[in-house]
């Protein structure tokens, strides 16, 4: 199968293009091509097409080989670059390659093009490939570099020499901030120098590649002495990183948690909230069983956790440590909190400042309440709501809701326009104003009441523009926690026309009896007279 191939030819001479095509083709490729004869051609076809190799001639009336090379350099591409001419000499040959062509090939001596051009493809491939990865190391340094001045903790990286020495060769920001800088000056300063009580566990992790922590109380080059949290991890076969967490702030809280600890170490662990101290960097100092329990992890691991890593967004920690810091303490402060597994809390945080005896502050201590179930409940409540909202709105029936004392609290669209009223209207009457009579409430309110509901009360009430409807009430008492009266709610049906109906029937029943009646009259005294005709006769 032949293998595909994008040439760029550089050739004046179309019938020498169509020749060195043909050869390739016997050459087993398949060729794409383009032949370009001056520099503005060239330049469009480098700029606007993609390449596999360029073959250009030497001499031609409005170019040069030389030039087309130059040209190619210019662009920055990597291909492989191959002066094919009848007219060049040695010297010329020798010049071509002395500026960057890859090979140079006689024309009519075509045995020697498929296997350069094999040749320069696969060094291109070479070539392509040494560029990946040097690409790749460069591009894994910068991350490293990115990485290392990134991490928001002072950070350190040694090497040690063949003399067996261990000289720092990094420090990233936050290790100058630290030191004011000083910090700089010391590169290049051996380690015993430095922190000569980091020698063992930094020799040990070079020599096992284990990872060593270590609390330490390490005098800086600034004089200062503080607590750090240190931990050394191996880089590579002679490297280290040194990562130090400042914990003088955590072991003073600690200092002045174990003066009360034994007090309160019952109420504590008995406690059914989740209690918790964290320092002001929200490392967590101590958390009860039901802290444990409640967030997932092992006592060890939240111990071991910086409260940003249970929220759900790290930037509500911000926002509750402001929030504490401006007024001291915070009472039923909702927020999103995560389990070890992922899942999702909603808690209510109580919490309150912790501060030294110079007012300083140590950290915060405080009360988590899991409220994911009272949530869910609300969110039902919601959902159920909703429901009743939109079988409310779509019934058939006028539905309404009243206060004790008649007032509307809420009414459905078929009453506001059984009434006439608009819905804001409907609102601020009072239900006495759509009785005919409105004695009728009173006597409705005792049978309610009485009853805890009625169905089917028949009443007459009244629209807007004074028309009179029969109607028949469906309803029920709505009460307080306490069993005292809220209001009531029902359905109202408009029968007004089946009682016109039944009025008519009433009518014409009437009407046939009063018939029935007078026939009945008529037919007893044809009676009399026929019995008296007879009477006579015999």
């Amino acid at each position: 199968m032949s293998l595909p191939l994008r040439v760029l030819v550089v050739e004046d001479s179309e019938a020498d293009a169509i020749l060195l095509v043909r050869e390739l083709r016997r050459g087993g490729y398949e060729p794409t091509f383009l032949r370009v004869d001056t520099p503005d051609a060239m330049k469009s076809a480098l700029t606007n097409q993609t390449w596999d190799i360029i073959i250009s001639d030497y001499v031609m009336p409005k170019f040069s080989g030389i030039a087309a090379l130059k040209l190619f350099q210019e662009s920055g591409l990597d291909l492989p670059f191959i002066i094919m001419s009848g007219k060049i000499g040695e010297d010329f040959a020798v010049e071509a390659m002395k500026a960057g062509a890859h090979d140079y090939i006689v024309k009519g001596k075509t045995a020697r093009l498929i296997p350069a051009i094999q040749r320069e493809m696969r060094e291109a491939e070479v070539r392509k490939q040494r560029k990946r990865a040097e690409d790749a190391f460069e591009e894994i340094a910068r991350r490293f570099r990115r990485t290392f001045e990134a991490i928001p903790d002072p950070a350190y990286l040694w090497e040690r020499q063949p003399d067996w020495r261990i000289i720092l060769i990094q420090a990233n920001k936050a290790a100058y901030d630290l030191t004011n800088g000083e910090i700089g000056d010391s590169i290049s300063t051996e380690l015993k120098n430095l922190f000569p009580k980091m020698v063992e566990k930094l020799n040990k992790t070079m020599d096992t590649g284990k990872t060593q922590r270590e609390e330490m109380f390490l005098k800086l080059p600034t004089g200062e002495e503080r607590w750090f949290l240190v931990d050394h991890a191996k880089t590579d076969e002679d490297s280290v990183l040194t990562i130090t967490k400042d914990i003088t702030e955590r072991k003073k809280a600690e200092e002045a948690l174990s003066e009360s600890e034994e007090r309160y170490r019952s109420i504590f662990e008995d406690s059914r909230d989740a209690i918790y101290i964290r320092d002001k960097d929200g490392n967590f100092i101590d958390v009860n069983e039901a802290g444990v329990e409640l967030y997932g992890y092992k006592k060890e691991e939240l111990l071991n956790l910086n409260v940003v890593e249970v929220y759900v967004n790290p930037a509500d920690m911000f926002k509750f440590q402001q929030e504490i810091e401006k007024t001291g303490s915070v009472r039923d402060y909702e927020i999103k909190l995560k389990k070890k597994d992922g899942t999702e809390i909603d808690s209510l945080v109580t919490s309150t400042i912790r501060q030294a005896s110079d007012g300083s502050i140590l950290g915060y201590q405080g009360i988590t309440r899991d409220i994911t179930e009272r949530k869910k409940a609300e969110e039902a409540l919601r959902e159920s709501e909703e429901r009743y909202r939109s079988l409310f709105e779509d019934s058939r029936d006028a539905i309404y809701i009243t206060t004790h004392e008649g007032m509307f609290v809420d009414v459905n669209q078929v009453l506001v326009e059984l009434f006439g009223y608009t819905k804001e209207e409907m609102l601020n009457l009072n239900v006495m104003e759509i009785y005919a009579n409105p004695t009728e409430r009173i006597n409705f309110q005792q049978e309610i009441e009485e009853n805890g509901a009625v169905k089917n009360y028949e009443i007459k009430l009244r629209k807007k523009d004074g028309t009179e409807i029969a109607c028949l009430i469906t309803s029920t008492v709505r009460r307080a926690g306490d069993g005292s009266i809220l209001g009531y709610q029902g359905i109202i049906r408009d029968v007004t026309d089946r009682k016109q109906e039944e009025e008519k029937m009433k009518r014409y029943t009437k009407d046939l009896e009063r018939i029935v009646d007078e026939r009945t009259g008529d037919l007893k005294e044809v009676q009399r007279l026929l019995y008296n005709i007879y009477y006579k006769l015999s």
